[in-house]
């Protein structure tokens, strides 16, 4: 069964990217080079989760969620390169949400300094990055 939401349902956030993992791992040589490798292999094996996308998360600036509360989960996300650009939006086609997957809730995204945002301001750069 289709479960259809409201648009109070949702609540629409703008953070910063996160450190990533391998801004964390630099200094640590014999690390990066065992994990570089382990990530080879699975990506070998394994399909990627966001195919058109996996070489852009790194450029990510900033991101804008839409977080379902009754879920308590990502719904859709729009991620923009420091010029503030939207370079990635997910879900699409055979690419998944990078937030879908994490389990964080609510009180975890505002750790990230998050913003609230209008409904508004996340349609239109949806709707605009699905145009180009």
């Amino acid at each position: 069964m289709i479960k259809y939401y409201k648009m109070n349902d949702f609540i629409y956030l703008k953070f910063n990217a996160p450190a990533s993992q391998s801004n964390q791992i630099i200094a640590r040589p014999v690390k990066t080079l065992v994990w570089n490798a382990l990530i080879k292999v699975l990506t070998t094996i394994l399909p990627k989760a966001n195919p058109d996308f996996e070489e852009l998360i790194e450029k990510v600036a900033f991101w804008k969620i839409e977080f379902i509360k009754e879920e308590s989960a990502v719904y859709r996300e729009i991620k923009f390169n420091r010029n503030g650009k939207a370079i990635v939006a997910m879900p699409l086609d055979e690419n998944y949400c990078y937030f879908t997957d994490n389990s964080l809730l609510l009180l975890d995204y505002q750790k990230f300094k998050s913003t609230l945002i209008e409904a508004k301001e996340f349609e239109q750069d949806w709707w605009e990055f699905i145009k180009n």
